[in-house]
């Protein structure tokens, strides 16, 4: 793991690590991915906080990942959580989600405060101009900075970081993640 960006404030810590999985957990990542694309059983739309989807007409589509039937996952990522938190984490202390976002699909500016913490996990490579920026403050929304999302590349937050996702732009690529919550 490559560490590009670990920033602190009163509130919590966002950083950037890439090259976080190994070829061989990248692997195992990709066999399961086309269970994952066949569960998508919700939305942004449903069951979110409306402000958080205020004037976005995209959706993100999202699975949760059982850590029933994808236990080798839970295992993978609940190892990388422990590293990047800093502390150990079983896999039952993490919940796994598999987000796509498609055309227009955004998210507002928010924190992730019912969690102690958070892992967005990129699965493509990602260009500007597709939109989709993870973008984050550590002082006030007009003064933010970005992250264009990258394949194998993550953005771990916690205490309730706000940040959110520009919308994707029309005609660009499903925008893929692994979402890790840290229970």
């Amino acid at each position: 793991m490559r560490i590009l960006t670990k920033k602190k404030n009163k509130i919590g810590e966002l950083g950037v690590i890439d090259d976080v999985l190994s070829y061989n957990e990248l692997k195992t990542l990709e066999y399961y991915l086309e269970d994952f694309t066949e569960d998508l059983i919700s939305s942004n739309k449903v069951g979110w906080d409306a402000r958080l989807v205020k004037d976005i007409s995209g959706t993100i589509d999202l699975a949760v990942i059982s850590d029933l039937m994808y236990e080798e996952l839970y295992s993978i990522f609940a190892e990388k959580a422990s590293v990047v938190f800093g502390r150990t984490l079983e896999p039952t202390d993490i919940m796994l989600q598999y987000y796509s976002g498609n055309n227009l699909g955004g998210i507002n500016w928010h924190d992730d405060g019912s969690y102690k913490g958070a892992i967005s996990f990129y699965l493509d490579d990602w260009k500007k101009e597709y939109g989709g920026i993870f973008c984050y403050t550590l002082s006030t929304k007009e003064n933010y900075e970005t992250v264009i999302p990258k394949r194998n590349r993550l953005v771990y937050q916690t205490g309730g970081i706000w940040h959110k996702v520009t919308p994707i732009e029309y005609g660009s690529p499903i925008r893929r993640s692994i979402q890790v919550w840290i229970l």
